[in-house]
């Protein structure tokens, strides 16, 4: 495979695939699998998915091949972790693809008014997907958290 990550984004992208069948092979692969068809398993049980959304879907991927190419090339490391803004952060337990190690040490520099961190039991990179009721409930604590620390706010600024 060569050395990984390539400093190119269009050959990561290339080469993702290959990484995500090693690391399956050694039982280090994301929690959703390591391919589109395993991402669409917890869809296909939903009342919702038509097979249509499928086409929508890799026309969507397709479409957002320039933005893939700038997220692979970002370093987040070199912007000073300074918001002037709530952070939430929600995690996947199992996130082979952003590793949930490297999010926390990242998280624990963050300087922030408010900061918190859900993190999603047996979900990997898609826990939208892969644990739809526990993800919910992670987005209403976070509502929460930010009414609570609006009204908070508000009520001091009176």
């Amino acid at each position: 495979m060569g050395d990984y990550p390539p400093d190119n984004p269009e050959l990561l992208l290339k080469q993702l695939p290959k990484l995500r069948k090693i690391q399956e092979a050694y039982d280090h692969g994301p929690v959703s699998g390591s391919g589109i068809g395993e991402l669409f398993k917890p869809l296909r049980r939903s009342l919702s998915f038509q097979w249509g959304d499928l086409v929508s879907f890799m026309r969507i991927m397709k479409a957002n091949h320039p933005l893939h190419l700038q997220m692979l090339s970002f370093n987040l490391g070199e912007i000073p972790p300074h918001y002037e803004v709530p952070v939430h952060c929600i995690l996947g337990e199992n996130d082979n693809i952003t590793p949930t190690a490297l999010s926390k040490a990242y998280f624990d520099t963050i300087d922030a008014p408010l900061k918190t961190m859900a993190m999603i039991p047996a979900a990997g990179h898609n826990p939208m997907y892969e644990r739809p009721e526990e993800c919910t409930a992670a987005l209403r604590a976070v509502r929460e958290t930010l009414l609570r620390y609006y009204l908070g706010h508000t009520e001091k600024g009176l």
